[in-house]
């Protein structure tokens, strides 16, 4: 009798066991993480041409000179955030892989933002970028333009003195 109760509990601390990771990895698997893989993402040829074959960057009523070579803008593509969690699993993949970054989600992401927020942000700030860069050009070969302030962020000494609201 004692070898058969020993089996039995044995049995019953093995059974435990494989429900315990049982769950654990379901729950891995099902809870999200709150972490950000970011990735390299596709490079672009500004000094090549677009859909269509026109010149992704175009410069009128200036003389131009032609160009060759290549000036590639470089992107980083994220996985996970608003609308996208992911899993302690692809977490872990994206650690271990080099070319890979995980960051905690907050580092990106304001506190209860969606996706077509965070969406509008990134357009925002690409339009800005090229803005400024049209900006930086022009000063450089002494064009003289007019700036216009569109948007003040809240919380700025000029919010409400310049730019829309």
């Amino acid at each position: 009798m004692p070898s058969v109760r020993k089996a039995s509990r044995h049995q019953l601390t093995l059974f435990v066991a494989a429900a315990g990771v049982l769950v654990a990895a379901v729950a891995a698997v099902v809870l999200p993480v709150p972490y950000v893989i970011l990735s390299p993402g596709p490079s672009l040829n500004t000094l090549g041409r677009g859909p269509g074959g026109r010149p992704l960057i175009q410069i009128t009523g200036h003389r131009t000179y032609p160009t060759a070579g290549h000036l590639n803008l470089v992107t980083v593509s994220f996985q996970g955030g608003p609308s996208d969690s992911l899993n302690v699993f692809a977490a872990l993949r994206a650690w271990l892989t080099p070319h890979e970054a995980v960051v905690p989600e907050q580092e990106l992401f304001g506190p209860g933002q969606t996706q077509q927020q965070v969406a509008r942000e990134d357009t925002q700030q690409m339009t800005s970028s090229q803005e400024a860069a049209t900006a930086a050009a022009l000063c450089v070969l002494g064009i003289k333009f007019a700036s216009v302030i569109s948007v003040v962020a809240k919380g700025f000494p000029a919010y409400g003195v310049l730019g829309r609201r």
